[in-house]
């Protein structure tokens, strides 16, 4: 898939949007969404087709997915793993969790448990949301965002 390389090329930054707030299907994965999807093997082999724009195809579970996230260079952070032919590769798809993780043996990290496991999960969605950028003040303006966390005076 030639045009992966390209992809990340064009927008691989090193980092991520953080300015969007959402953690709904599409936007930022929640950290307890990632937790629950790896403790409760929601995972299933995934093969990455094509990604053009924010809109990822795949297969998973002898599915064909056309799926959306909202941000491009958290894409081509999490595809990049592809591109530089990172060991012990793995790509994969939660219909439950909404998340595509593209994992790797990280052979440079090691620590009481061996070589690290790197992956970036990318929730995504049926279709394309806009993005939400002022912080939740309120537990409903939270529950609205799919979550978070709130400061309180």
């Amino acid at each position: 898939m030639g045009s992966l390389h390209a992809y990340v090329n064009d927008h691989y930054t090193g980092g991520f949007d953080r300015s969007c707030r959402l953690y709904t299907p599409g936007h930022r994965t929640h950290w307890i969404q990632a937790r629950l999807c790896r403790q409760e093997d929601t995972y299933s082999p995934a093969e990455l087709l094509d990604v053009e724009g924010h809109w990822l195809t795949f297969t998973s579970g002898g599915v064909l997915h056309r799926l959306w996230h909202h941000d491009t260079a958290n894409i081509a952070r999490a595809l990049r793993r592809i591109t530089l032919g990172a060991p012990e590769l793995s790509v994969e798809f939660s219909e439950r969790f909404h998340l595509l993780t593209v994992t790797s043996i990280n052979l440079e990290e090691t620590g009481d448990r061996g070589p690290g496991v790197s992956g970036t999960p990318l929730c995504l969605a049926q279709e394309p949301s806009e993005c939400v950028t002022t912080t939740p003040t309120t537990f409903d303006e939270a529950l609205t965002m799919g979550g978070g966390t709130i400061m309180l005076p």
